[in-house]
């Protein structure tokens, strides 16, 4: 008798009262909306904020700014430096090209080739910009039908002679004078064909002597810068003739 009524007893404590259930019923909710706040709370830790998102813009922002500038600057840089590889002089375009480690001046003149129009190109070592205002020229260039070149004997300079002597002749030749190298020829008996007297001197410059004759002085053999400027002169001389051809 007394363990039936134990039994009893026990199962009395097994079964759960209503207000028992109901309590357990709201710490179950409880526990739930505890789990959905900390969620909630985590999801706002982990989204930025309007300052965050402000401040990456801003960085973004200055990011692209600075790769623009640079971007920018490089287009410009490359503009300017093509720019400074061409340039005009006196009507004349010259352009400078290198060849390994030698720099050239490259300008064009208009030729007519087998009945066709061409251009001929000069390649000149020295800058024409620096050879008109380092070599004087004094006088007025005439261009004639013969063309006679002489050029003294000691200005053989390792081969700047020739070299200088044949850039010239190759000019005139191309421009359509009839070109001839002479040492007895003389500027008193010039009167139609140009006489060009090539002769050492202290200082290298360029002299109209009458009006068809031209001496070309060197010194320290600048034999190459001295037919050069010669040639610059010609050009700038002829620029109009070949502008309104082209």
């Amino acid at each position: 008798m007394a363990e039936k009524k134990k039994s009893e007893k026990e199962s009395e404590k097994k079964i759960k009262k209503p207000a028992e259930i109901e309590k357990i019923r709201e710490e179950i909710i409880e526990d739930i909306n505890k789990s959905e706040q900390a969620e909630e709370k985590k999801e706002e830790e982990v989204k930025p904020g309007k300052t965050q998102v402000f401040r990456e813009n801003k960085i973004l922002f200055n990011v692209l700014l600075v790769m623009g500038v640079i971007v920018v600057f490089f287009i410009v840089f490359l503009i300017i430096s093509n720019d400074s590889s061409s340039f005009t002089l006196n009507g004349v375009k010259y352009t400078l090209i290198k060849q390994g480690s030698l720099f050239f001046y490259n300008t064009k003149i208009p030729v007519t080739l087998n009945g066709s129009p061409a251009n001929y190109n000069f390649y000149l070592q020295n800058d024409p910009r620096k050879l008109m205002s380092e070599i004087p020229f004094s006088g007025n260039l005439k261009v004639g039908q013969d063309t006679i070149i002489n050029i003294n004997n000691d200005l053989a300079c390792n081969g700047d002679g020739s070299v200088g002597a044949l850039n010239l002749a190759t000019l005139y030749r191309v421009i359509g004078s009839n070109v001839t190298a002479s040492s007895n020829e003389t500027c008193m008996n010039q009167t139609n064909s140009v006489f060009i007297d090539i002769q050492p001197a202290n200082d290298t410059s360029i002299s109209q002597i009458s009006p068809y004759c031209y001496k070309i002085d060197v010194s320290n053999c600048q034999i190459l810068a001295a037919s050069e400027r010669y040639m610059v002169e010609t050009f700038s001389t002829l620029a109009p003739y070949f502008n309104s051809s082209q």
